[in-house]
């Protein structure tokens, strides 16, 4: 079986992704925990406290690199960051650094595998015509390998941060 090199890239893609992906999970958890008031920011983060509700168990935080607003519940864990209490106007919050300190790999690894997965598809279903002679061909085992290690690897990936 003879590799072409839309199939070599393709799977140097692959093995990229891959890596990255692992390393990414690999890497022990680094927690930290604090306090907040109104318009204070998570250190490290971005993610600013704009509004609470302390009746209804919220808050709502603002991401200042990325302008996004984002609301979240006690207990519930949203860009590695949870809320454990919420009392008068004081959030309790713990936060995963691994992410933040990461970001560039979890992204990576990330558009690697997404890439890679469209790619393989697009490559698949040009050369389909071709294909049907060859059960084991190049092709069709790459853009198996993404669909049953690539998806699982980025679903992975998003489970580590929500």
């Amino acid at each position: 079986m003879k590799l072409g090199i839309i199939d070599e890239i393709l799977l140097a893609i692959l093995v990229a992704g891959i890596v990255l992906a692992l390393f990414y999970l690999a890497l022990p958890p680094n927690i930290q925990t604090g306090t907040l008031q109104l318009e204070d920011e998570i250190p490290g983060t971005g993610w600013k406290l704009v509004d609470l509700s302390p009746t209804a168990g919220k808050a709502s935080f603002k991401n200042t690199i990325m302008n996004y607003e984002y609301t979240t519940f006690v207990g519930r864990r949203f860009y590695a960051i949870t809320i454990d209490q919420i009392k008068g106007s004081t959030v309790k919050y713990s936060v995963d650094m691994k992410f933040y300190k990461n970001i560039y790999i979890y992204a990576a690894a990330h558009l690697l595998l997404g890439i890679g997965i469209v790619l393989s598809i697009i490559v698949f279903m040009l050369r389909i015509d071709r294909l049907k002679e060859k059960l084991l061909s190049p092709t069709l085992l790459i853009t198996t390998a993404y669909i049953i290690i690539g998806l699982p690897l980025i679903y992975a990936l998003v489970l580590s941060i929500s």
